[in-house]
């Protein structure tokens, strides 16, 4: 994933919403133009995916998710756990870049979760992250698939998606609890 790195949340926001412009705009040209796309578009699809990617500091991890369970502790005394505790969420999230942590946060104490009134395990944020990173994974594929494509054969010779295909990566999307007018919403 590359060096550790902190982006500030606001700038992550800014940077995964010019991702998901990116990757509609990439989902709505037909694969055999894609390689006329510019290769700016490209070259920004890159530098986001790999921005978006990097993990975070231990440190980082362990005051952010302070920040989640002082909501859960109020007024107890933890002692010497605190540190065990931070460390094993350190453990989980600190393979994931800090904006995708701070969602996973803020959505666990949203009203969108049904579970906020539970405190999180390690697992439940991890889980959570994963979903945030959605994107940036199709981003990978995407990248990873026009390399190989690339190598590989002509754009006459390549075909279109087929509905099943189209259908599975809409289920992955879903799954991620992402969908389609939530794109448009925020690429829109």
């Amino acid at each position: 994933m590359g060096m550790e790195m902190v982006i500030p949340q606001e700038q992550a926001e800014h940077m995964h919403s010019s991702l998901l412009h990116l990757l509609k705009t990439l989902h709505d040209t037909p694969l055999k133009m894609q390689p006329s796309l510019p290769e700016k578009m490209w070259t920004d699809l890159t530098s986001l995916t790999e921005n978006l990617s990097r993990s975070t500091t231990r440190d980082w991890v362990q005051l952010e998710v302070a920040k989640l369970l002082v909501h859960y502790f109020a007024g107890a005394d933890l002692g010497n756990f605190a540190h065990s505790i931070g460390e094993d969420y350190s453990h989980e999230l600190s393979i994931f870049p800090s904006w995708a942590i701070t969602k996973a946060r803020r959505w666990w104490l949203s009203k969108e979760n049904p579970k906020r009134r539970y405190k999180p395990l390690p697992g439940d944020l991890s889980e959570r992250a994963e979903k945030e990173m959605a994107f940036v994974r199709i981003a990978q594929k995407n990248l990873n698939g026009r390399q190989a494509s690339c190598a590989n054969d002509t754009p006459s010779e390549r075909l279109e998606p087929s509905a099943e295909s189209k259908a599975r990566v809409q289920a992955m999307v879903e799954k991620a609890g992402f969908g389609l007018r939530r794109v448009d919403k925020i690429t829109g």
